[in-house]
C-alpha cells in the first residue's frame, strides 16, 4: 500500500499545481513519505481553500494506469 500511496503523491506533486505548489512550500517531497508519521506532516487540505483553488487541483496529466483505454478505434 505505501508503494501505492508513493506514486499517487508523487503524481500530485508532479501534475496538480496545488498540491506541487503547496508541499514545496511545506519542504515535503513524496520520495520522503515512507511511514504514518511522514504522512501525517502533509497538510490538512481545508473547505475553503478547495473553494477558492479549485481550477488549481486539476491535474495536468493522467496516470498511464487511469486512461481510458479505447478498443476498436
Amino acid at each position: 500500500q505505501w508503494g501505492q500511496l508513493h506514486t499517487l503523491l508523487t503524481h500530485c506533486a508532479r501534475h496538480v499545481p496545488f498540491y506541487g505548489r503547496s508541499w514545496q512550500e511545506a519542504g515535503i517531497r513524496p520520495d520522503r513519505i515512507r511511514d504514518p508519521d511522514d504522512f501525517r506532516r502533509l497538510p490538512i487540505l481545508g473547505r475553503r481553500t478547495y473553494q477558492e483553488q479549485s481550477a488549481d487541483f486539476r491535474a495536468a496529466a493522467l496516470p498511464l494506469r487511469a486512461r481510458p483505454q479505447l478498443q476498436g478505434v
